[in-house]
């Protein structure tokens, strides 16, 4: 089973492996226009409020269904995503059902265990006090403690998570137990150090984004579809279905999601996806992704705007 989930994230002035340069170009061209076109949509949609031709109370509910329209799109690609994975495994609605409750389940127990039971871990000297506050801020979102996480430097490519979270096989009674050892995020200290404060925030916030969705429940939630669909782990974790699944969870659940919960991860996202392509995911998904972000940053700002405006 992989031993780590990497978060890979190359920076522009780097040499891009699958990036033509003229591609790199483009890129940035679009993220300018991306951003001056929703820069226009702020002025206008403020001159339109000041002139009184928006109802601020109307708008103001208007953008809260945009949030929960941006949030159940995502949801839905995760379900879309999880629900290509059932059919291709052949795996019975009531089998289904009964893996995710017991995952969400599995998620409690596991965030509980690594709070309250696991000792304090050590953190190398990568992260400024700002961003050490950013990232335990996140982590709490998702209930967990950056004191019982163990952050390290690391030289190889990438940031990595270690897979803490192991599956114990009981042949007599073909049950299962759950295993944990303590979590560790290594941080890559040469791409890390080179990022802007903003950057490095929103690498955190994908991270912590991981470290809660995907490490807590992974290995076991591979280890269920193999016993339900009587395969191998090894098979089904190559399988293209599962590499999909996880390739979203990564690099587009994991940078759109914390977009939607925080508005200065949302901030500190523009500016990081403007400078770092994803070499994991194809040109035009890392523009998507792009317009994405923007698109909910625009929301966060004209939330703040008619909050005030109606709070006069």
């Amino acid at each position: 089973m992989t031993k780590y989930y990497i978060l890979i994230t190359l920076i522009l002035s780097t040499v891009l492996q699958g990036m033509e340069r003229d591609q790199i170009v483009e890129y940035q061209s679009y993220c300018h226009t991306v951003k001056e076109v929703f820069e226009r949509d702020k002025n206008d949609f403020c001159v339109m409020l000041y002139k009184k031709h928006l109802d601020p109370v109307q708008e103001l509910a208007r953008v809260e269904q945009h949030f929960v329209y941006h949030k159940n799109k995502l949801v839905e690609e995760r379900n879309a995503n999880l629900l290509c994975l059932k059919n291709y495994h052949n795996i019975s609605d009531t089998s289904w059902e009964k893996i995710m409750k017991d995952l969400e389940q599995i998620k409690i127990e596991v965030k509980n265990h690594i709070n309250t039971v696991l000792p304090h871990a050590q953190h190398d000297n990568i992260l400024s006090g700002e961003n050490k506050l950013f990232f335990a801020k996140h982590l709490k979102k998702y209930d967990l403690d950056i004191e019982k996480i163990c952050i390290k430097k690391r030289d190889a490519s990438g940031d990595s998570i270690s897979a803490f979270v192991s599956v114990n096989k009981h042949q007599e009674d073909k049950s299962f137990s759950v295993s944990l050892n303590t979590p560790d995020i290594g941080i890559n200290s040469r791409i890390f150090d080179r990022l802007t404060l903003a950057q490095q925030k929103a690498n955190l916030s994908q991270l912590a984004w991981v470290m809660s969705n995907m490490c807590t429940i992974n290995p076991i939630f591979l280890y269920l579809i193999a016993k339900k669909s009587n395969k191998n782990c090894d098979i089904v974790e190559e399988s293209k279905e599962f590499q999909r699944f996880l390739k979203t969870e990564r690099h587009t659940i994991a940078t759109i999601f914390p977009c939607l919960e925080d508005y200065e991860a949302c901030q500190c996202m523009e500016d990081f996806k403007t400078a770092c392509l994803s070499p994991v995911v194809t040109f035009d998904q890392n523009k998507e992704c792009f317009q994405e972000i923007c698109t909910l940053k625009n929301l966060w700002e004209k939330r703040k705007i008619l909050q005030e405006f109606v709070q006069k």
